[in-house]
């Protein structure tokens, strides 16, 4: 739509009087009904607008007791839950966007696997429900410490490993910290936030307070 504006700015001055009525009639054919506008300025439509959609599937937590862990244990030493997976993978496969909380840390098999009360998880789990689509990874949670420092290097070490993941929650650096992660589908670009309110008494080593997103002193 366009829209004419006219304005007029009357000036005081000297003038021979002949051309004192000239100006005058000039101001007056100048303010007074507005220009006409011309019916196909009025009428042209808008463009239509793009529409963008995506559809988010979300489940959570996966939090692996000691007992399933082991049960996706292979003949040959490695892990795989394909089995364990199998109808979550199912309900999950038609939707753009895939999400879940790995509650327990993928810390590392040299941290040796374990159940409550601290968790530590084998990186199958993660290799399955990679394969499985899930593309958005929450890693912030109350069990995030569960193995220290070096749960949370070893678990994002594997996470860069697989960038086509967007995961939020831990960090190796406060200027990771302050980065917003962002995951792009279908067009739209969505952020991607994952705290948490605490970590069970946990806390990070000092001057590592970034590698756990917790609420407490980020209220704002």
């Amino acid at each position: 739509m366009r829209f004419v504006t006219i304005s007029c700015e009357n000036k005081i001055m000297k003038l021979p009087k002949v051309v004192s009525l000239v100006l005058i009639i000039a101001l007056l054919g100048g303010c007074g009904a507005p220009a006409a506008v011309s019916a196909s300025a009025v009428s042209t439509p808008l463009p239509t607008p793009s529409v963008y959609s995506a559809d988010l599937f979300m489940v959570g937590d996966c939090l692996m007791h000691l007992s399933v862990t082991n049960d996706g244990r292979q003949e040959d030493g490695k892990y795989d839950y394909s089995k364990q997976f199998a109808q979550i993978a199912a309900m999950a496969k038609n939707y753009d966007l895939r999400y879940y909380n790995q509650e327990s840390i993928l810390g590392g098999e040299e941290l040796g696997y374990s159940g409550y009360p601290q968790f530590n998880t084998s990186d199958g789990v993660g290799e399955t429900l990679i394969r499985d689509g899930f593309n958005m990874v929450s890693l912030a949670n109350n069990h995030a410490l569960d193995m220290g420092a070096a749960g949370i290097e070893h678990s994002m070490a594997f996470w860069r490993s697989h960038p086509e993941v967007c995961v939020s929650g831990t960090n190796l650096s406060e200027e990771e910290r302050k980065k917003i992660p962002v995951i792009c589908v279908n067009g739209i670009t969505a952020a991607f936030l994952s705290w948490t309110y605490g970590t069970n008494g946990l806390n990070p080593p000092e001057g590592k307070e970034y590698l756990v997103n917790v609420y407490a002193g980020h209220e704002e």
